[in-house]
């Protein structure tokens, strides 16, 4: 399923050295205030992320103003192909995917892995954009990148993480939304609670429940996080409920589409479409507001 213009990646928090280097000023101030040096690299890193898909959207987009097809990026992601065939790929340490018309591999992996370990990124654009995650009454909203005028870039992010693994996604037409979850996380007492009836249903039918429920899960938090009104409302996983599309009642090896759907509200306004893949050892969900 094409998800239209959406990019999104995952790495390793400690494939990025010098995590301080693509902060700003301001970024390093909100920096201080976590002591654990994995929380401080997870947050650092979401950053980067988000900058450097910025900065794979600017490449794009004077690429395609100046119709000359010079950009190494846009002439590996013109070839690339669809998140279904990227699916059936492994996945490496370090790989970096993303959907739809788009997707980062190859060149572009190890593109980014030059960048960041040789320093021959544009580290400035870096320290010029602040990304804040916060709304105006203080509270947790979604990743807003600032370029160095204060100004907020028309994009849409949406960041997480698990253990030493980060993943972001940016979208340049509506609000998007990604998770990343260990099979195994998700507890009998977490289905119990915060799965709806038919959920708990396939997790128990499932002949790889661990994996399933945590699939489950990640597409809650990825719908929520989609969703346009996800600023003003609370998280409610038992109003959003996952069902696999067509006859599929079994994940797939590699990956999986499926539905969320919140309950009690209008079809039309309600259904996010998740796609799934297995980077490292997690499960990914990412969607896009209907």
């Amino acid at each position: 399923m094409k998800l239209g213009n959406l990019f999104f990646l995952c790495i390793r928090a400690e494939s990025v050295p010098n995590t301080e280097d693509f902060l700003s000023q301001n970024e390093k101030i909100s920096l201080d205030i976590f002591r654990h040096p994995q929380t401080r690299m997870n947050w650092a890193v979401g950053r980067f992320l988000i900058k450097y898909l910025a900065r794979i959207q600017d490449e794009l987009h004077l690429s395609e103003a100046a119709g000359d097809g010079v950009s190494s990026i846009s002439e590996t992601l013109k070839q690339s192909k669809t998140f279904g065939e990227f699916g059936e790929k492994t996945f490496s340490d370090e790989s970096i995917f993303t959907d739809s018309q788009h997707h980062l591999s190859g060149d572009i992996t190890s593109r980014f892995l030059q960048d960041v370990t040789s320093g021959n990124f544009n580290f400035d654009f870096c320290r010029q954009c602040s990304v804040i995650s916060k709304t105006a009454s203080g509270h947790g909203g979604r990743p807003r990148l600032f370029d160095e005028n204060s100004q907020a870039r028309k994009l849409y992010f949406s960041l997480t993480h698990s253990e030493n693994h980060i993943a972001a996604a940016m979208n340049v037409t509506r609000p998007v939304g990604i998770d990343l979850c260990c099979p195994g996380c998700v507890t009998e007492a977490v289905t119990r609670h915060f799965f709806t009836e038919s959920e708990q249903r396939l997790v128990r039918n499932a002949t790889a429940p661990e994996l399933l429920a945590a699939m489950i899960w990640a597409s809650k938090e990825a719908a929520y996080k989609a969703s346009k009104d996800s600023e003003e409302s609370p998280f409610c996983p038992q109003k959003l409920e996952f069902s696999f599309l067509g006859d599929h009642h079994e994940p797939a090896e590699t990956s999986s589409t499926g539905i969320i759907r919140r309950i009690g509200t209008p079809k039309s306004s309600s259904t996010f479409h998740i796609n799934f893949c297995r980077p490292f050892s997690y499960v990914l969900a990412i969607t896009e507001s209907p």
